[in-house]
């Protein structure tokens, strides 16, 4: 007889643990759109432990982690988390060769040129492109626009 493997787990878990499980299994639901910025690392009695890809990305979700704790509580049904945590991990290995890196690079500077009342300049131009984490890069290019029109 098989059996799902969700089912199996359920029988290797503790009672009082049951609560990981549901809250592994709706970390898309409670995160959305960051579920694939923001990993679980551990959880234990009251405190959560995540990994974030970027230190950027921990200094938001640590400005964003009463409403997301009060989510993940409200998801669970009690007050199960008390504290969050923030810990900066390596991005997952991706395979990427020179030519995705060459057209997401030219994509960049297209971007850029479009907008003609405002550029970079050689200097903001240089630190922009020594930042490694392609979206992160992209969010900073819109906030400097942003805040160079005055929106």
């Amino acid at each position: 007889m098989f059996k799902h493997i969700s089912e199996l787990l359920n029988s290797f878990v503790l009672p009082q643990d049951q609560w990981k499980i549901k809250l592994f299994n709706n970390w898309d639901k409670v995160l959305g759109s960051l579920a694939d910025k923001v990993v679980i690392l551990k959880a234990e009695r009251h405190m959560l432990i995540l990994g974030v890809t970027h230190p950027a990305w921990a200094h938001e979700m640590f400005m964003l982690s009463d409403v997301l704790r009060e989510k993940i509580n409200l998801l669970l049904g009690k007050e199960q988390i008390k504290y969050i945590r923030f810990q900066v991990i390596k991005k997952p290995v991706k395979e990427q060769n020179n030519i995705n890196n060459i057209n997401l690079s030219e994509n960049l500077n297209n971007k850029i040129n479009k907008n003609k009342n405002f550029s970079l300049n050689r200097q903001e131009y240089a630190s922009l492109t020594q930042i490694k984490d392609l979206e992160l890069k992209e969010v900073l290019k819109e906030f400097y626009f942003k805040s160079k029109k005055g929106v």
